[in-house]
């Protein structure tokens, strides 16, 4: 069987995580070394294929976050075809600061080639992180604003706003914030959105 390692992009919510657990997935330790997740990579690679989301975590903001600079070593050592997938609305359908998933959610997703055997062989670190920081590099607001057609809806849009959003645009009072339904309210000076 042919061997390659897939990085996936992807805003995983706590169903998801229990499928990928329940299908052999294992965690990775954020921004920390991690020998065992290393181990179980270099492990799953010797029967098949491995699937990496390199993020490490659900992000908060809708684009690109950073990513452990040991990943891209990582992939030179392995010397295994890279592919990429990169999905686009995922954090706009299910945000993970949101109450619930919103009707009309569409998530598009691209496969790609990024390397092969020999590209990992010839290209130094910085090189393959630079094509994978490229390549993986995302933002759903800017997505969402070539699609006019797609439109998110739920009753409860703002709800969960607030565990993100820590200041007031318009007082800077700090932990002001309140949502109710669809609605972003400051508690200190009255700012209603």
């Amino acid at each position: 069987m042919e061997k390659h390692v897939y990085i996936v992009v992807s805003q995983t919510g706590t169903l998801l995580s229990r499928l990928l657990k329940l299908l052999g997935g294992f965690p990775k330790s954020q921004l920390e070394a991690d020998v065992e997740s290393t181990k179980n990579c270099l492990r799953v690679l010797q029967d098949g294929v491995l699937v990496m989301m390199p993020e490490a975590r659900v992000c908060c903001v809708g684009r690109l976050e950073t990513i452990q600079e040991g990943t891209y070593s990582f992939l030179k050592k392995v010397k295994v075809p890279v592919y990429t997938i990169r999905l686009s609305g995922d954090y706009l359908s299910y945000p993970k600061w949101g109450k619930g998933f919103r009707r009309g959610a569409v998530v598009e997703s691209e496969l790609d080639a990024l390397f092969s055997v020999e590209d990992l062989g010839r290209l130094s670190v910085e090189e393959i992180q630079q094509a994978v920081e490229e390549r993986l590099q995302y933002d759903d607001f800017q997505w969402l604003q070539t699609r006019p057609d797609v439109h998110y809806r739920s009753g409860r849009l703002a709800e969960g706003l607030e565990n993100i959003l820590s200041t007031c645009p318009v007082c800077g009072r700090k932990y002001t914030i309140k949502t109710k339904k669809n609605v972003v309210s400051c508690e200190h000076c009255g700012y209603l959105t």
